[in-house]
């Protein structure tokens, strides 16, 4: 039987995002083939996949969870559009 299963609950800043990890029928006991990060929509309150079909084939650390959480939604980078 394949299934998902939540590993984690992760606060980033108000940011609840939440580690998945993704088993199948080959899957030993315990482990997981890969796992993804979603995060909850304020305005819908349902879990959105934020790292697009790329799953992680090994468990994120909480902290890595945080750089994303951080760069998508805090981007340091901001486009000037200047004309010429």
């Amino acid at each position: 039987m394949a299934g998902l299963e939540c590993i984690a609950l992760i606060d980033v800043n108000g940011i609840e995002a939440r580690i998945v990890g993704h088993y199948s029928d080959d899957t030993p006991s315990g482990e997981f083939d890969c796992f993804d990060i979603y995060v909850r929509n304020e305005l819908s309150n349902i879990s959105e996949l934020i790292d697009l079909g790329k799953p992680f084939e090994i468990c994120p650390t909480d902290e890595e969870v945080g750089i994303i959480i951080s760069e998508l939604f805090n981007p340091a980078a901001v486009r000037v559009v200047a004309n010429a």
